[in-house]
């Protein structure tokens, strides 16, 4: 698994019992060494400054563990600092933490506890030491610090780190392989761009299928009328409002979980386009926004909204499923 993801100290510890082939409980994990920093341009904080917002630092360590074991992606990208996102796109973000529901399945916040055991200021940065449990067995990083760390960022804390590729879903697994390497990659329409299926026509990938209904390709006025507080698109942006279908074709008693984050956009200038990006979002009241979580035969439609350039041509959606590695359960559908 790519090196940041066993800051996760909960889940590293976890991870290692489980993919060791471990039972009971948990044993503390080794943080892996971070390579030598790069610099980045910013003008350090005092420790003194940064020190009096450590009760805020204490609880945004705390929300961010937690969004990840509840499987709240999406909140804990938002943790992120901008630097970091620039390195790990949210669909791949999305995608380790898919790892961590393997083996932990559906946790509430009773099941999670996390306490900051010590936190060190250094050039503007918070260094941050850690214990916890997670259902009950408890789990530590014990002395070491994450190799992570945390800085100020528009009055806010943010996780940052010097891994050029922290989210690199193609060495998810430590050794760049992957459950599905054997599996050859998919052919026939949807699997590329180039054979992007039309509005109508149902892709199947992995354990999902998915169609698109319906496109407003500018929906500002839908979005202005369905929030108390509508945003407004960028100059220049206009809102893409899609309406989808999502069927789970499992087996058994799995659940799969579809939503707005596991789709982008994208178009002739080659650019990707995230649902919680900035300068990409829709804002927070999108209306009837697809959100489901389906056992095998279930169904569900909703709307997903993704802001982008007017220049954006030949637009097409991109469905990137739960479980999907080295892009091979990408599925591409037209959109004009």
């Amino acid at each position: 698994m790519r090196r940041w993801i066993f800051i996760l100290f909960l889940s590293g510890a976890l991870l290692a019992s489980a993919c060791g082939g471990g039972k009971g409980k948990a044993s503390p994990t080794t943080v892996l060494a971070t390579p030598a920093a790069t610099s980045t341009p910013r003008a350090p904080a005092g420790a003194d400054e940064l020190r009096s917002h450590e009760p805020e630092l204490r609880e945004s360590v705390a929300s961010f563990q937690k969004g990840i074991f509840k499987q709240g992606a999406v909140k804990s990208y938002g943790y992120l600092s901008a630097d970091f996102k620039k390195k790990c796109a949210l669909q791949d973000f999305i995608g380790l933490l898919a790892i961590v529901k393997v083996f932990l399945g559906d946790l509430t916040d009773a099941d999670i506890q996390v306490d900051v055991t010590g936190v060190r200021y250094e050039d503007g940065k918070a260094f941050v030491s850690a214990t916890g449990k997670v259902n009950g067995e408890e789990v530590s990083n014990g002395s070491e610090e994450f190799p992570e760390y945390w800085v100020r960022e528009n009055g806010e804390w943010k996780v940052m780190t010097d891994d050029p590729s922290p989210c690199d879903t193609n060495t998810a697994f430590g050794n760049g392989s992957s459950p599905n390497d054997k599996t050859p990659a998919a052919t026939g329409p949807g699997t590329t761009r180039a054979e992007a299926v039309a509005i109508g026509t149902t892709v199947r990938t992995v354990d999902a299928e998915v169609t698109v209904l319906s496109v407003n390709l500018d929906a500002r006025d839908v979005i202005a009328r369905a929030s108390s507080f509508p945003s407004t698109p960028e100059a220049g942006n206009r809102y893409v409002l899609v309406r989808l279908r999502a069927k789970a074709v499992g087996s058994g008693e799995e659940t799969i979980n579809v939503a707005d984050s596991n789709f982008s956009m994208t178009g002739s200038g080659n650019k990707v386009y995230e649902p919680y990006g900035d300068g990409t979002s829709c804002g927070f009241d999108v209306p009837d926004e697809l959100n489901a979580k389906l056992f095998p035969g279930g169904e569900a439609e909703g709307n997903v909204c993704i802001q982008l350039p007017r220049s954006e041509r030949g637009l097409i959606l991109i469905f990137e499923p739960q479980f999907s590695f080295n892009n091979k359960g990408r599925r591409y559908l037209a959109l004009e």
